[in-house]
């Protein structure tokens, strides 16, 4: 027997999910739930909803954070959950003519619902959606960007989606949307049993015990006799490098600065989970070089944050004191965010003083300023170069972080 709105309405609240709703999963067996969420049977190729990072850009603006409804941390990431509620709006036609848009009662009238739901993951630190659960023309669609499965994101947009629209059509499954929907199905389950709600409605007379008993052995299994769930364990390896270690390596040469974070010694598997590009990026720091052009060192190329940036300057011009300042010609023609943090240090008259000089090289009587640390050179960079080779000596043993932190920073730097 399934139990719908019409045969429920003196049954207790947790026979209905919601106002809308028709049935519960955990009064079906687990074959009529199918049936009634697929009832073509239909599947689709695992790669046809695959999504890349920033395919889902286009939901930042229905992002409210007055709507968040659940935050989860995996290791380093935190996910949070948002509700959309979207009006819908539907056309009047007579015929082929055009009659406007339908009042909310008049598409209470049609069966149409007035609202429609999705719900949204984003990462809480960066706000880059992650994932959603949406409406296709009428059908299911969960989504997650390929970078960031197997952290359990599907999992929640699951159990969010459907405990909002329990029995609204699949439109078919993936092979891992059918994973998905099975363990939802025993999950949900499962509350019943542990709120002790079949029990309860045993004794009642709502239910009878060899219901129950159906729709407990209903459930899917593996093959070795396990049922389908959750897991606990998240399997991506994305969350532990996620944001590094927040351990600052300072590489230095003559004319460059590199500030990296020390997970890069993970380089191998980064790159044998194909993370490399989604991480490493966020592991560089600042990066700053310096051309040797015309009367003055002059910084030519550079990459960071205020504070790593500003970081990166003072040890260049502690290189730099005696070769009369660092010259500023060059980032007049940099990124306009790069430009600002640039402004900033070159007025940052508590840590550096700055002279304007006018070249009489190569850009003859072009004013330049000229930055130099108020103290005398210390032993910081000699220290910070020492340990840095150290560290390299001990977890680089064939040069490739080295290498890959110039690449990577160098490609940081170009359009």
């Amino acid at each position: 027997m399934i139990f719908y709105i019409s045969e429920a309405t003196n049954k207790p609240d947790y026979l209905l999910n919601d106002k809308t709703s028709k049935v519960n999963p955990s009064l079906m067996t687990w074959q009529e739930y199918y049936k009634k969420i697929n009832p073509t049977n239909e599947f689709h190729e695992s790669s046809a909803y695959n999504i890349d990072l920033g395919d889902l850009d286009w939901v930042k603006t229905y992002i409210n954070k007055k709507n968040i409804i659940k935050t989860i941390k995996v290791d380093k990431i935190t996910l949070s959950f948002y509700k959309w509620v979207r009006k819908n709006q539907y056309a009047k036609r007579d015929g082929e003519k055009y009659l406007g848009v339908m009042s909310d009662e008049e598409m209470k009238e049609a069966g149409l619902n007035i609202n429609t739901t999705s719900f949204i993951c984003i990462d809480a630190q960066t706000g880059q959606p992650l994932g959603g659960g949406f409406d296709e023309h009428g059908a299911v669609l969960i989504q997650v960007v390929k970078e960031y499965r197997s952290l359990g994101i599907g999992e929640e947009l699951v159990k969010l989606y459907r405990s909002q629209y329990p029995e609204k059509e699949s439109g078919g499954f993936t092979n891992s949307g059918f994973a998905q929907i099975e363990k939802y199905y025993n999950w949900s389950v499962s509350q019943f049993l542990a709120n002790g709600i079949y029990s309860d409605m045993i004794r009642k007379g709502d239910i009878t015990k060899e219901r129950v008993q159906e729709i407990l052995k209903s459930r899917p299994h593996h093959r070795d006799g396990k049922k389908k769930e959750f897991s606990k364990e998240k399997k991506s390896p994305l969350s532990k490098y996620y944001g590094g270690n927040n351990e600052r390596l300072f590489y230095i040469t003559t004319n460059s600065i590199f500030i990296f974070d020390s997970a890069l010694k993970d380089y191998d598997d980064l790159e044998k989970h194909n993370l490399k590009e989604l991480v490493s990026e966020k592991l560089i720091y600042a990066y700053l070089h310096v051309l040797d052009f015309n009367d003055y060192p002059q910084i030519y190329n550079c990459y960071g944050n205020d504070k790593d940036l500003t970081m990166a300057v003072y040890l260049m011009t502690v290189i730099t004191n005696g070769e009369g300042g660092l010259g500023n010609y060059y980032y007049r023609n940099f990124d306009d965010n790069v430009k600002k943090n640039l402004d900033r240090i070159y007025t940052n008259n508590n840590t550096f003083t700055v002279k304007v000089k006018k070249d009489k090289g190569y850009m003859s009587d072009v004013p330049l300023k000229l930055l130099f640390t108020k103290e005398q050179p210390s032993s910081l960079a000699y220290q910070l170069k020492k340990q840095t080779k150290d560290w390299f000596k001990e977890n680089d043993r064939y040069e490739e972080i080295e290498t890959y932190v110039q690449e990577l920073a160098y490609s940081l730097t170009q359009d």
